[in-house]
């Protein structure tokens, strides 16, 4: 599934228009940081996080998603290359794959603009 993008008002000319219809529910957005997923280019906690933001940010969707009734979209924001600690999408798959089999509907779009993992595993793609 992709976001759904609406024509912005006020904007003359706009070409944007609602690619799907909006999620029951509604849609979260989290963004994941692959720099701070991979402990900072020395991969050692080079930030001195108190928290393992791998685990954290696991525990956080769960969360969100045991109260939200709609969609939790995983939204990378730097698109380095796979194997690279700043890549977010790469980040995002980890993050995915760490989360129970019933989050992880859909598919994880390493190389796309998103990757979403949702509250409802019988949710079409």
């Amino acid at each position: 599934m992709w976001l759904s993008l609406w024509r912005p008002s006020g904007l003359a000319g706009s070409t944007w228009t609602a690619i799907r219809e909006p999620a029951p529910g509604g849609v979260i957005g989290l963004n994941v940081n692959g720099l701070m997923v991979n402990g900072g280019y020395t991969r050692k906690n080079m930030f001195g996080l108190k928290l393992d933001y791998p685990s954290f940010l696991a525990a956080m969707i769960k969360a969100l998603l045991a109260e939200h009734q709609g969609e939790l979209w995983l939204v990378p924001h730097t698109y380095a290359p796979p194997g690279d600690v700043e890549s977010d999408p790469e980040a995002c798959c980890k993050v995915r794959a760490a989360l129970p089999e019933i989050l992880q509907h859909g598919a994880c779009r390493n190389r796309a603009n998103t990757t979403s993992t949702k509250s409802r595993a019988s949710s079409a793609v």
